[in-house]
């Protein structure tokens, strides 16, 4: 639902809540309006026509998120707490663990270079929708075929957005076409060609991959130094 323009802002919105969660869950204070801000406020060369935000325009987008369902406001004092809900709206957020065969642990990798390069303010909806997708789908494979006649039933999206969208991430060196022929014999030359769309750099499936298992790694290490210091602990 969020990949739709005129839910430009609560799309960048909802992903930074969620790119958060992980620590701001544990914070005993809700953050200021201000700290937001300042972290969806891209500056420098690129972005004179990125996405502005103001207290205003936040508050105003907190607002349609919980129309959507997607989070829940509670009043602390003169602070908010957003509290996220599941990307459908029908339950609590709960942080995936990619478990096999359960779509709501499912999970795929947004790399931080999203955010410190300022993706997340000068992408349109068009793009930011199709790298979601093209995101989702590369999970497991280097990339996919984004067939514009089926977007609208899978994607809810029109196959003249996805084509923008492709357009404005090739542009941004993000996205690459990779051409395909297979044989045919009901086409006239007897093979057709289908384009496929993998990403780039650090938004690969290579890159992600190895950043997953790096992640992996360092949980590990701290789950283990975690039951190693509630043993010691145990003991005295």
């Amino acid at each position: 639902m969020l990949t739709k323009g005129r839910h430009h802002r609560a799309l960048v919105l909802y992903l930074l809540l969620l790119t958060w969660w992980p620590w701001l869950s544990l914070r005993h204070t809700p953050l200021a309006a201000e700290v937001w801000v300042r972290a969806l406020t891209a500056e420098g060369p690129g972005t004179a026509n990125a996405l502005t935000w103001s207290p205003s325009t936040l508050s105003r987008t907190w607002g349609e998120l919980e129309e959507l369902g997607l989070v829940e406001r509670k009043r602390e004092g003169r602070l908010t707490r957003i509290v996220p809900r599941r990307e459908d709206g029908k339950d609590d957020y709960v942080a995936p663990a990619g478990q096999k065969k359960d779509w709501y642990n499912a999970y795929f990798t947004l790399p931080h270079e999203f955010w410190t390069e300022q993706h997340f303010a000068t992408l349109s909806p068009a793009a930011l929708a199709v790298l979601l997708i093209v995101l989702k789908e590369t999970t497991k494979k280097p990339d996919v075929e984004l067939l514009r006649e089926k977007m609208q039933d899978w994607y809810g999206i029109s196959g003249k957005t996805v084509t923008k969208g492709i357009q404005e991430l090739m542009a941004a060196g993000l996205i690459e076409e990779r051409l395909r022929w297979e044989e045919d014999l009901s086409a006239k030359l007897g093979y057709v060609k289908h384009h496929h769309y993998g990403l780039t750099g650090v938004f690969s499936t290579e890159e992600r991959a190895a950043r997953r298992r790096v992640a992996r790694r360092k949980r590990r290490l701290n789950e283990r130094k975690k039951s190693k210091k509630a043993a010691q602990e145990a003991k005295s």
